[in-house]
């Protein structure tokens, strides 16, 4: 188990347009657009903050460790391709390592299971080691499924123990 840091999620909307402009332009000026949001690289901020608003299916919040935005996630009440998971998250390329990513897990997790978003579900790149290391320290476990992405990209379904049944 991983001790938890003094953090919060806010939604997205209500964070400072700056913040969130930096936050992803450091995933950018680090070469990683892959796997986070790519909206920003044909939308302006303004624009990215009024999508954002109107989407009803997805939720988004900014995850605060002292005041600071360290991290991001996504929580989908409806998911729209079963390879997507209904928890999708981010840290700022400059704050891993610190053990952010199951505390932030375990936010999203409460936010799901407070709004009756079960189950509670992830699908993480097979290649990537740390954001699987991450969901398993905030207790999810494989489900035994797995998807194709794309061409030459596997992705694994994790769940929390107790929604499994709901699969």
């Amino acid at each position: 188990m991983v001790e938890s840091v003094a953090a919060e999620l806010l939604p997205l909307t209500s964070l400072d347009k700056a913040e969130v402009e930096g936050y992803w332009r450091e995933f950018t000026e680090n070469g990683e657009t892959e796997n986070v949001l790519w909206e920003l690289a044909t939308l302006s901020i303004d624009e990215y903050y009024e999508r954002q608003g109107a989407d009803r299916r997805n939720r988004r919040f900014g995850f605060l460790v002292g005041g600071a935005l360290v991290g991001m996630v996504r929580i989908s009440s409806r998911i729209n391709h079963e390879a997507n998971g209904k928890v999708g998250y981010s840290i700022r390329p400059s704050c891993r390592k610190r053990l952010y990513a199951p505390t932030l897990l375990r936010l999203a997790e409460e936010y799901c299971c407070l709004n009756g978003i079960t189950p509670v579900t992830a699908c993480v790149d097979v290649r990537n080691e740390a954001s699987l290391k991450a969901f398993r320290l905030a207790g999810f476990v494989p489900t035994g499924r797995e998807f194709d992405w794309t061409y030459q990209r596997r992705a694994v379904e994790l769940s929390l123990p107790e929604h499994l049944n709901n699969l």
